[in-house]
């Protein structure tokens, strides 16, 4: 057996173990006899998420946010040993027919050893996604999921891709390499972050709601693994910002970035 068939069995495996979890499309067949490998999904009208970000509402981008959070967080939590996605980007999310968000394509997963918060593994994944440390070291953690579902928020909010590259930075035409917390504080002291990083139709919501939510994608997308959060702690977060629950916690989180 091939190593795209290797690929494809811890698909189904996956996705089978998960099949009454909402946000998840469902496989239901597959055939493995031939040199292509087919799988058949559940039938459903829908689009793939990167197409429709420009009509997205604020509380829907947040919804999707919980929704595809809580995907990872049963990978990470809900499995005898914890599930590292690795390849979480707004290509393998969908939307269904009656706006439900799905994720699929869990061929790049793998688990991590009983008592190890670590695995070696070649690299594999979406470049502009990865993150620095597992490209530096060949180490994967579940941190390496919650970096991805950082940049994963970034998108939601700006309506576009942020990618970096392998340390971790992000190119800006105006600033060159840059960190993501600097390249977010410049475009505030530069008021371009409607141009950059905030969609133009969110622009008038909450500004609180906005920067819990900003703040939020820039910890999970910090260059070293253990400054960031943890999925647990993340989908408790933006079950706040949802409800608009900020004063609890706003003055003792770390703030990363602060605008006026």
């Amino acid at each position: 057996m091939n190593r795209q068939h290797d690929h494809v069995i811890r698909d189904i495996v996956i996705s089978s173990e998960m099949s009454y979890h909402k946000n998840i499309l469902k496989i239901i067949g597959y055939c493995l006899e031939f040199e292509r490998v087919a799988l058949v999904y559940e039938y459903s009208q829908f689009d793939y998420l990167f197409n429709c970000t420009e009509f997205l509402t604020w509380e829907k981008r947040v919804k999707i946010a919980i929704d595809v959070a809580s995907v990872i967080l049963y990978l990470h939590t809900e499995f005898p040993r914890p599930i590292i996605h690795r390849n979480l980007t707004s290509k393998n999310v969908i939307l269904d027919q009656d706006g439900v968000v799905k994720l699929y394509n869990f061929e790049c997963c793998i688990p991590l050893p009983i008592g190890k918060v670590q695995v070696q593994d070649s690299l594999i994944g979406t470049i502009g996604y990865l993150d620095p440390e597992y490209v530096w070291s060949s180490n994967v953690t579940l941190k390496s999921d919650v970096f991805s579902f950082g940049l994963f928020l970034l998108m939601l909010l700006s309506g576009n891709e942020i990618k970096v590259n392998h340390e971790g930075e992000y190119y800006s035409e105006d600033y060159g390499l840059i960190s993501l917390e600097n390249y977010a504080s410049l475009c505030i002291e530069n008021n371009k972050l409607e141009d950059n990083l905030i969609d133009s139709i969110i622009l008038q919501e909450d500004q609180k709601k906005l920067k819990a939510f900003l703040n939020l994608a820039l910890r999970c997308a910090k260059k070293v693994g253990e400054n960031r959060p943890n999925m647990i702690d993340v989908a408790k977060e933006l079950q706040r910002i949802k409800k608009g629950e900020l004063q609890a916690f706003l003055p003792t989180m770390e703030c990363l970035i602060d605008w006026n």
